[in-house]
């Protein structure tokens, strides 16, 4: 179990594993150098550089939806883009939800997600919103013990 492997680390105190999140958090003394060489050398998992940055990524993806919604405009003629469907598709979602009596959390949920769709900008226009766009991947955390160097 891949717990157990790290805690076999000089330095590791304990080990956290989380399927759920993708996410292995480690609390040692050991170096982070030194545990990612352990980490390395029993092949528990591998750590690459990426080549693309999250800012490739991003704009990657902007550019992809821009199109999307230019589509959407031209077989629509102008009358729907990837936002107004965005708004009415959740909003729509929070209506049905309410109608089953899921008022609370997950009507007003969609409410908010539709609100905050209207907000983002159209295809050509500046984002007044900050930019957040990290992918998925596994987080693996450290954490040195206070009060000790790392060695």
């Amino acid at each position: 179990m891949l717990s157990s492997e790290i805690r076999a680390c000089p330095g590791v105190l304990d080990v956290t594993v989380s399927p759920v999140s993708a996410s292995v958090l480690i609390l040692h003394t050991a170096a982070d150098a030194k545990l990612l060489q352990f980490v390395a050398a029993r092949r528990l998992f591998n750590l690459v550089a990426s080549n693309e940055s999250h800012a490739d990524i991003q704009a990657q993806m902007t550019a992809g939806m821009r199109g999307f919604s230019r589509d959407l405009q031209s077989v629509t003629g102008d009358t729907l883009d990837l936002n107004a469907l965005i708004v009415m598709g959740l909003a729509g979602l929070a209506i049905q939800q309410a109608i089953n009596g899921n008022i609370m959390a997950p009507a007003v949920s969609l409410l908010w997600y539709a609100y905050n769709a209207s907000r983002m900008p159209l295809p050509g226009q500046e984002s007044q919103t900050a930019e957040v766009g990290a992918p998925a991947r596994m987080n693996i955390h450290t954490i040195a013990t206070p009060g000790r160097p790392q060695q």
